[in-house]
């Protein structure tokens, strides 16, 4: 009884607190989002719980997601023990976005007024602290005396229990709504599927407890809507299915945002709330009617109200773009993502008929609404901008290519084109053909095999897979499609070192345990380039050799060695792996040349090499060097990428690594570029910004931390889709922070120097840099210099040579010219240099050329002359130009020498080819003589082609193709056979 007096005493004396705190925020007012916000959030931080902020909408470290669809994936590591809690209450506003898997939202977002593909959640947690009583009550304090929502409206639910697990029902929570004051008939008991809330197959589980609201009153449970899921934490499912209570119990509760606010909003007319009534949604209708002219939205909800489906769905699509685009999702990296942007845009230029500009204009009214609370929003905004400004460009373009291949799906492949939209013809098209050459012997299946070709080759989704299949008629099993992905990855990781025995993975026994290979970071810093890495001692553990286990290795044998400790760095990060030396007994050497991790499960660490000296057994004691001047080159390198990265980011308005390779001779990084041209000015700036940070000798930090708390540090880089480690090392290098497991410079000014060597466009938007750091960078930029003092030496002898027209030197200058271009072309050379001395050069190909064109044509222009006077007397003009070098001087200019009155002839031999003109008076033509007629003459013995310029009459004007191959007597037999015939024409 004293315990009962007791309970009733805690309650009234928190519901007395709580009305106190509902006076306090009365200021807020319950239509806003935002205030609804602020009240669920001042609620608990008045009850000491800790708001967090929202962490990004893409988890750094959980590879089952694609995005955060609750609130509680970012404590996920707490409840499974991996990770402590930042405090024992919790808090905060979650953006998440469902558009697959579970929570496949994205294909009826727009039909009702429930379904978003972003939304926030509202949580709170308790990790360890209070338990089901406190948690109910918070709940519906909360509901009941801040929000003010009618207790006769509000329905509980709890878990009724399952007697196949033999788990009881949750009497306590049924109590507990009892004593709140909740009637007996809105205390609902459920089963397994709507009140017990698991994390996956395995893990942290329990009993939830719901809290739904019915407006109308009617219809009971089944007519109200969820407003509040409260989970209790008790057992862990262990990967036999088995539940074991938990020593530590925790409270996840989360409530949609959206949802509470439409329910707030609900007028006596209204039967159920619709998210799209909400201040959040209002402004983007309101600009998109103003923009493109179509009526106001109205609610309607029919399926035949495609205008108000489109407000719906393009005000959706904004918010979950917005949102993703600013916390670093990348379109082209993310195709879900992607396929909801080309989703909006679709809907926007066919709803609406706006072409492009009119998601960016939206994305101002998404952080109007919501930046206030989520900051990154309108820190990040520019970069949104961008990406929808380079996506609605980058629409274009395959619009431009879809309709063309749109055309050839109907010529090729008609019984599916109709079924195939603009956006997906290239790709469908490039499939459909792939698929006609692979299926053989009437084969109707895409096998997993056929389907990752789909995917590598043609950028084929599962999803665009499965509709591809279906109308051309064919089978696909996405789940076959899935094991054989995942297979392929796994092998894409592996090196080529270690594919042995017909491209089997090697393999360790479970009874050797991990390597250990911290003491890959353990070296120090004894003066500028200069770096000492200790040796280590250990034991071998495994050996194998030709894919096999064995015992020993002979002098000559190749192999792999598994040691329980070792100082080599692995292949990862873009970096390779470490080589070096293996020292045993007696001098005995075993070379590495390569280093790799066999698995990530194993964590074994394989030494790849041979015995080059003595022999090595199991169990045998031995001492790791590593190559020095390799490793060095690596950590330069490696160091290098990152300052690179980080000046990139201060000088692109948006950019992101697409890959890095990194070894000890150079870097190559790959990065997306959006709506900038990566000129030479700007690979210059970049190359000044990365030395003044190696001049700056900045001390370069690593820092190991939990990857939960990547999402809180300031300016950080992160690698767009990547998932990290539980624990990461992460490196600060200089104005950005990086996650990276590879081994760094523990000073800028060890780089020495940089220069890119090479920049090239691998795809529409992508940029590849290979850069040479150190001494290799000093010897790049030193033969740089001595090719620009040759050339800008060279200058006065081009100069020379054009001022005296003198056609002797031409081939001289133009190989000397090639020369020089050739020198510039050597892969190490500077970039920046090469493109512009190619500049000078080719102004003083065109100087040379140019001039050359004047001498040739003084000189044809003088021989014509020549000509013209020999045969003044002479009714007739027949002439053979002959032309010095490869330029041309017109026979339409040759021939407008000749008096007008004259019948005339030339021919003329330009780079080994032979053309002809004739030209004749029209009072001179008869049936038997033209322009024409006479020049067939030499046409006929050659076989070659006469015709009139265009628009023109070949009687009067005739021209002869040109033909190659002529010897030079063959044509002064032509000029006699000419002169023949005109000769006896102009007699008669």
């Amino acid at each position: 009884t004293s315990t009962r007096v007791t309970e009733i005493m805690y309650w009234k004396s928190m519901r007395l607190q709580q009305k106190l705190l509902s006076l306090t925020l009365a200021r807020h007012h319950h239509k806003s989002v935002s205030a609804a916000r602020e009240q669920f959030l001042d609620f608990f931080r008045s009850s000491d719980h800790l708001v967090v902020p929202s962490s990004p909408v893409v988890p750094f470290n959980d590879p089952s997601l694609t995005f955060v669809n609750a609130g509680m994936n970012q404590f996920k590591p707490v409840f499974q023990g991996q990770a402590t809690a930042p405090a024992c209450r919790v808090a905060n506003s979650q953006k998440c976005v469902r558009v697959g898997g579970k929570h496949n939202d994205l294909s009826v977002v727009g039909t009702d007024g429930t379904h978003l593909t972003m939304f926030e959640m509202l949580g709170s947690w308790s990790f360890g602290d209070y338990w089901k009583q406190e948690a109910c009550q918070k709940a519906w304090e909360l509901l009941t005396e801040v929000y003010r929502l009618d207790r006769e409206k509000l329905w509980v639910t709890y878990f009724g229990g399952c007697e196949e697990l033999g788990l009881e029902v949750d009497l306590e929570t049924k109590e507990v709504w009892r004593t709140l004051g909740v009637p007996e008939d809105r205390i609902v008991p459920l089963g397994m599927e709507d009140n017990f809330w698991e994390m996956g197959l395995s893990g942290p589980c329990g009993p939830c407890t719901e809290i739904h609201y019915n407006h109308t009153g009617e219809g009971g449970l089944g007519g109200a809507t969820e407003v509040w899921n409260i989970v209790f934490m008790q057992f862990d499912r262990r990967a036999g299915g088995d539940l074991v209570p938990l020593t530590v119990k925790h409270v996840d509760t989360g409530m949609g945002l959206e949802r509470l606010t439409a329910i707030l909003n609900m007028d006596t007319s209204s039967t159920t709330p619709s998210l799209y009534t909400t201040d959040v949604f209002l402004p983007l209708f309101t600009h998109m009617a103003s923009v493109s002219g179509r009526d106001p939205y109205s609610g309607d909800f029919s399926s035949s109200h495609t205008l108000d489906w489109g407000y719906r769905v393009l005000a959706d699509h904004a918010r979950m773009l917005t949102v993703c685009l600013a916390d670093g999702v990348f379109p082209d990296q993310n195709h879900k993502l992607r396929n909801v942007l080309r989703n909006a845009q679709k809907v926007s230029r066919e709803v609406f008929g706006v072409d492009k500009g009119l998601l960016g204009e939206l994305s101002y009214k998404v952080v109007e609404t919501l930046g206030e609370h989520h900051t990154e929003l309108q820190r990040n905004h520019h970069k949104v901008l961008t990406l929808l400004e380079y996506e609605d460009d980058n629409m274009e373009r395959i619009l431009v290519k879809g309709e063309k291949y749109r055309r050839k799906l109907h010529e090729e492949f008609p019984d599916v084109a109709e079924h195939i939209e603009v956006q997906e013809a290239f790709n469908f098209y490039e499939s459909l053909k792939c698929i006609e050459k692979e299926l053989i012997d009437d084969s109707r299946t895409i096998d997993g095999v056929l389907a990752y070709k789909l995917y590598e080759s043609h950028g084929m989704q599962k999803n665009e897979i499965a509709k591809l299949a279906a109308i051309s008629q064919l089978e696909f099993n996405p789940d076959k499609f899935a094991k054989y992905f995942d297979n392929q990855k796994t092998l894409s990781k592996l090196s080529t070192a270690l594919i042995q025995n017909n491209s089997e993975e090697i393999t360790f026994g479970g009874d050797i345990p991990p390597t250990d290979d911290h003491h890959k970071y353990e070296f120090e810093r004894t003066g500028e380039e200069n770096y000492q890495f200790p040796q280590l001692k250990t034991e071998i553990l495994g050996m194998k050799t030709n894919g096999s286990d064995c015992i020993s290795l002979k002098e000559g044998e190749k192999g792999v060695l598994v040691t329980g400790e070792t100082s080599f760095y692995s292949e990862a990060g873009g970096q390779v792996g470490d080589r070096g030396a293996v020292l045993g007994h007696g001098g005995s050497l075993f070379r590495v040349e390569d280093t790799q991790k066999l698995s990530s499960k194993s964590g074994h660490i394989a030494h790849i090499g041979f015995v080059e000296t003595g022999e090595f057994s199991v169990n045998d004691e031995v001492a790791l060097d590593i190559d020095v001047d390799h490793r060095f080159g690596c950590m330069r390198n490696h160091t290098a990428t990152h300052l690179l990265n980080s000046v990139l980011h201060d000088v692109l308005p948006l950019t992101c690594q697409r890959s890095s390779y990194v070894s000890s001779e150079y870097l190559k990084f790959d990065f997306s570029v959006f709506n900038v041209d990566f000129d030479n000015e700007l690979v210059k700036r970049v190359e000044e910004e990365v030395l003044k940070l190696i001049e700056q000798e900045i001390e370069i930090g690593r820092e190991v931390l939990s990857s939960d708390h990547l999402a809180h540090i300031d300016n950080l880089i992160t690698l767009p889709g990547e998932v990290y480690p539980r624990e990461v090392s992460v490196i600060d290098v200089t104005r950005h922070v990086e996650p990276c497991c590879g081994t760094h410079l523990l000073n800028t000014k060890d780089v020495g120097n940089f220069v890119v060597v090479g920049v090239k466009t691998p795809t529409t938007g992508i940029k590849s840099v290979k850069c040479l750091t150190g001494a290799k960078a000093l010897d790049s930029r030193q033969m740089g210099m001595e090719v620009l003092e040759e050339i800008l030496d060279f200058q006065s002898t081009v100069e020379s040579f054009c001022d005296e027209l003198s056609a002797g030197k031409e081939k001289e200058i133009l190989l000397k010219i090639d020369q020089m271009q050739k020198k510039i072309s050597h892969p190490d050379f500077p970039y920046t240099v090469a493109v512009d001395l190619n500049l000078v050069l080719d102004q003083y190909r065109r100087k040379v050329k140019v001039s050359q064109r004047a001498v040739q044509k003084g000189a044809a222009s003088e021989q014509m002359k020549v000509a013209v006077a020999e045969q003044i007397d002479s009714p007739y003009f027949c002439h053979y130009l002959s032309l010095p070098g490869s330029e041309k001087f017109t026979l339409s200019k040759a021939v407008k020498m000749v008096s007008k009155e004259k019948p005339c002839i030339i021919f003329s031999k330009v780079k080994e080819e032979l053309k002809a003109k004739a030209v004749v008076p029209e009072h001179l033509v008869s049936p038997n003589f033209s322009a024409k007629i006479w020049l067939d003459v030499a046409a006929s013995r050659l076989g070659a082609k006469t015709s009139a310029p265009r628009g023109q009459d070949s009687s009067i004007n005739c021209n002869m193709a040109g033909v190659t191959n002529i010897e030079e007597v063959l044509i002064s037999n032509l000029l006699q056979d000419v002169k023949l015939f005109v000769d006896k024409e102009l007699r008669n």
